[in-house]
Parts: structure tokens; C-alpha cells; sequence
């Protein structure tokens, strides 16, 4: 699944960037209090969470997931704990017939998805777009 990862003081933490290049950093250490994070107590577990600037950091990046299935590379974005939810763009009518011969379902129009096992995936990775100097 996509996520945004930011490097701030030695932790890595979760991340959301908003405006005026400010970026929402959370985590469930309790030692980010001594940073000036607030703790969030409603959140199960307890998270913690500061807004800084992007000039703080020393890391920003988004993660992007990818496996091959049945000789094809998709996107994988979501799955449970034994399955991955895997996407393709489809950009011509070829590409549309080999989407709907591996049993994909149609999520609109031009994007195909099908939810497979973990095990059926091969090349799995995951790749880093560095948010940080964009």
C-alpha cells in the first residue's frame, strides 16, 4: 500500500504533506514527547503527532508497491494479511482482454483490480519517489 514516510530526528514516521510545505508527522513512540509532539489518546494505540516544515526533515518520500502476477507487473494497493489488491492502467483494447482473461474486475473505467494471494506474487518490491526535493 502507498504510504508517505518521513525522517525527523532519527525516527521514521508516518507522514502527510500539506501546504505551504508543512508536513503532519505521527508515530506511536512515546519518546516523540520529548520532540514536541502532542499525544493523540483517542487514537487505539496512543499515537503522537507534530506539524513542522519540510526543511526539517531529513528524509520524505511515498512508498509504491509492485509484484509480478502471471508474468505481469502490477501495482499492489491494499490486500489483508494473506492477500494483495493488485491494479493495472489498461491504455488500449489488448491491454483491456488480457485485464478481463486473468479475471480482473473493472473499478472504473480504464482501471482494472483483482485481489490475489501473497503467494501467487512474485518480484515483490517496493519503490521510494523522494518527496523531500520535489
Amino acid at each position: 500500500m502507498s504510504k508517505i514516510i518521513a525522517k525527523y530526528n532519527g525516527y521514521l514516521l508516518n507522514a502527510n504533506c500539506r501546504s505551504n510545505g508543512k508536513v503532519l508527522l505521527w508515530g506511536e513512540q512515546k519518546k516523540l514527547l520529548e520532540l514536541g509532539f502532542n499525544e493523540d489518546k483517542d487514537d487505539d494505540p496512543i499515537t503522537y503527532d507534530k506539524i513542522v516544515n519540510k526543511t526539517e526533515l531529513e528524509e520524505l518520500y511515498e512508498e509504491h508497491e509492485f509484484g509480478t502476477y502471471r508474468g505481469i507487473e502490477f501495482s499492489i494497493n491494499g490486500g489483508t494479511e494473506k492477500t494483495y489488491t493488485i491494479w493495472y492502467w489498461n491504455k488500449d483494447d489488448e491491454e483491456e482482454r488480457m485485464c478481463k482473461s486473468l479475471g480482473m474486475e473493472l473499478y472504473e473505467r480504464g482501471i482494472y483490480v483483482k485481489e490475489v494471494q501473497k503467494s501467487e506474487i512474485i518480484n515483490y518490491r517496493i519503490e521510494k519517489e523522494d518527496l523531500l526535493n520535489k
